[in-house]
Order: C-alpha cells, then structure tokens, then sequence
C-alpha cells in the first residue's frame, strides 16, 4: 500500500497507530479485492466488510442485512438526519473517503455537510472524518 497509495497508508498507519479505537465505515466491496483493507490493516472494526466472509463465518447473512446499504446511505445522503440515525444505530466512530469510496458511491467528500463529522486526518485525496457526538448541529 505504501508504494502504491501513499495518502492511504499513512491514513491506515494514523488509525492503527494514532487515532482512538471505533466502529469504522469504509466501502463495501467483494471478498479477495482491496475493499475491507483499512479495517483489516487497522484493527479498527469495520460496520461491514468482505460480505461473503461474514456469511461464512456466521452461517447467515441476517445479522448484517441492510449494512451494505446503509453504508451507501451514510456517503451519499445529504439528510444529516439519516447520517446521525445510523451512526448512532452502529455506533461509528470514523468514516474512511478514499478512491475506493469514490468509486463505489461517486462522492468526492460527505454530502451531509452539516452533520457533525469533523475531518481528522487528511492526506492528498484520503480523508478520515470522526464522528463529534456532542455536537450541536442541526438539532
């Protein structure tokens, strides 16, 4: 990752390293791809990662129906309302933005400005947003 994506390993080193223990959000992708890396490499533990993976491990898929989509939500919503409803019903602490979260969900920062995220780490084109529970906004 390093030679490939520096902005993104250094994120990756932050989180490990630097930044406090939380849920994290980051894009949900297929099993054997570079989605789910951040989590994997972090130790920080992901709202959804390879999907095949948990129904494997889990034997069902109900206890992570629904995240995928919520997920999508949480990048793309411009409803602050929605953003602090599921960050509070999963607990997320950060929220990853990279290429691959670009990609997935065609966003370039999170559309629910005014929800109460405040960007902690930033590198290039990597972002990694903290979730500011006492935040006052929009309430």
């Amino acid at each position: 990752i390093r030679d490939s994506n520096r902005a993104e390993h250094e994120a990756i080193v932050w989180l490990r390293d630097v930044a406090p223990h939380g849920r994290l959000v980051e894009a949900v992708g297929d099993d054997y791809t570079e989605y789910g890396r951040v989590s994997a490499a972090t130790g920080q533990p992901a709202l959804l990662g390879w999907k095949g993976h948990e129904h494997q491990w889990r034997g069902t898929t109900r206890l992570f129906e629904g995240r995928e989509e919520d997920v999508a939500s949480i990048y793309q919503t411009s409803d602050p309302q929605v953003v602090r409803q599921l960050v509070s019903r999963y607990d997320i602490r950060y929220v990853f933005l990279g290429h691959r979260e670009r990609a997935r969900y065609g966003v370039n920062e999170l559309a629910a400005v005014d929800s109460p995220f405040e960007i902690v780490f930033q590198r290039d084109d990597v972002l990694v947003y903290e979730w500011d529970p006492d935040s006052q906004v929009n309430e």
